[in-house]
């Protein structure tokens, strides 16, 4: 068989582009791992928001366990020992789910991490965007589980270091804790 001239070269035009775009791809920064849900039709939450909520929970400086963290979260007490489990499976709590949990290093810097990066793109949602101030949260929920560390690092650059979310919320520096909320909830 007899192939026209243009053939070979197109076909390795072809590869060649294929084989550049592989190495583009590999090369991509990898996003933070996505941790998947545990195995249950029930599951409300992705894990990270419980972790906030453990996080919320250890900032009162009271003991906590499985019942109070779903209270936190906003879920049936049914799920309490899933929520437990949820967190134990990536190693952010360590203690007895009936007694007393505590999150752990790696718990309270994830956790840390998630409240900053939420914040972070509240205030870039709002300046940038120009988003409404009472769209902000939501959105800026979705986009903190996506967002790496290199993107936070670059939106912080360039809305200047902001001390603080539309909402008046401190945002906590890159490896410091989250500060404490100040005052009480109006429900309580």
């Amino acid at each position: 068989m007899q192939f026209p001239d243009s053939f070979w070269p197109a076909l390795s035009l072809l590869l060649a582009i294929l084989w550049l775009w592989t190495l583009w791809q590999y090369r991509r920064p990898a996003r933070i791992a996505r941790v998947p849900a545990p195995e249950s039709a029930h599951w409300p939450l992705e894990p990270e928001d419980v972790l906030k909520a453990a996080y919320t929970l250890q900032q009162t400086g009271q003991d906590w366990n499985g019942q109070a963290l779903a209270r936190s979260a906003g879920v049936p007490q049914e799920l309490a020992g899933t929520l437990a489990e949820a967190l134990f499976a990536y190693g952010w709590v360590k203690g007895d789910a009936q007694a007393g949990l505590q999150l752990t290093e790696t718990g309270e810097e994830h956790a840390h991490y998630l409240i900053r990066a939420h914040r972070i793109w509240e205030q870039y949602l709002v300046e940038r965007e120009g988003m409404p101030l009472e769209a902000v949260h939501a959105e800026a929920h979705r986009r903190e589980h996506e967002t790496t560390p290199e993107e936070l690092q670059r939106m912080d650059a360039e809305l200047g270091h902001p001390a603080g979310d539309p909402h008046g919320h401190p945002i906590p520096a890159p490896g410091k804790c989250a500060p404490a909320p100040q005052g009480q909830p109006l429900l309580e």
